[in-house]
């Protein structure tokens, strides 16, 4: 990561034993009460994966083990000092996340039209 340029990158995790997805609901910022997927800002020389993995323990208090992840979508900034990355990624089955101080709430949901 160039000097001046902030990389961030997120998860939309999905159980494959359930086909359903996570989602945490935010507090502490301007996004404050709506839900989102796990990630964040990268750190140092740290890769979106890296980042990503290091987000997800500390977010969800798991370790970082999915059976399968994905790149899905890479955003870059109109002036190219941001590039946020997006990841598919599939873990075995449900679990409780332990939320650090990000996250006030979680829900696993189908995202099947109903």
């Amino acid at each position: 990561m160039e000097l001046g340029h902030l990389v961030g990158c997120g998860a939309l995790v999905h159980a494959k034993s359930t086909d359903r997805y996570l989602w945490l609901q935010r507090v502490n910022s301007s996004y404050s009460g709506t839900w989102g997927i796990v990630g964040g800002k990268a750190e140092h020389d740290e890769s979106p994966i890296q980042a990503l993995s290091r987000e997800y323990c500390e977010e969800l208090g798991m370790t970082f083990d999915p059976v399968k992840i994905v790149p899905i979508e890479q955003y870059t900034a109109a002036d190219r000092r941001f590039v946020y990355h997006t990841f598919y990624m599939m873990v075995e089955h449900e679990f409780i996340p332990v939320l650090n101080d990000e996250h006030s709430g979680y829900c696993w949901t189908s995202l099947a039209a109903r």
